[in-house]
């Protein structure tokens, strides 16, 4: 025997005086409804879960480029933990251009592939920690999509290439 949801809605009906002479009981069935919403958050979990076995800092956004969601990599790279449907394009607490110049958070690559709506490849900036240690970051920020084509934000997936940079470096001294 399968127990199902119902919602129920009660309205008393009146006659001409204003006096009470019944009710009409609506009763509607929301197993499906239920089965589906317990489904999303399963899904949702296993997401989440998945998102932090992975070593490299992963994180998406919404389509106004808040921050939905982000892995224990990517908090360790930004050396804080951003704050959910708050920070925007990223989590990192300041970034540079690969010359030390300041890049602006709205031009930094998953926001220019939230605007432009296409994956940013080939691009490196430096993530600045709140306590000033400095990363060489290659971003890959690309535009997700409903079943219906329309883009409901991005996932970027951040590799930190700090230690190649630094061999690249003392080869060429």
């Amino acid at each position: 025997d399968v127990c199902s949801s119902d919602l129920v809605s009660i309205d008393p009906l009146y006659d001409d005086e204003n006096k009470i002479t019944g009710a009409i009981n609506l009763f509607q069935d929301v197993t499906e409804v239920k089965k589906a919403e317990e489904g999303i958050k399963q899904n949702e979990k296993y997401l989440r879960q998945l998102m932090d076995t992975l070593n490299t800092p992963l994180y998406t956004t919404d389509s106004d480029g808040k921050i939905a969601m982000f892995n224990q990599a990517a908090v360790q790279l930004w050396g804080r933990k951003p704050v959910i449907g708050e920070d925007l394009w990223c989590g990192s607490y300041k970034i540079l251009q690969t010359n030390g110049t300041n890049l602006p958070l709205d031009s930094c690559p998953m926001a220019v592939c939230l605007k432009e709506k296409r994956p940013i490849y080939g691009e490196e900036i430096l993530v600045v920690r709140p306590d000033g240690a400095i990363r060489h970051v290659a971003p890959h920020p690309q535009p997700l999509y409903d079943d219906h084509g329309k883009m409901i934000g991005a996932i970027n997936m951040l590799v930190d290439i700090t230690e190649l940079k630094e061999k690249e470096s003392a080869l060429l001294e």
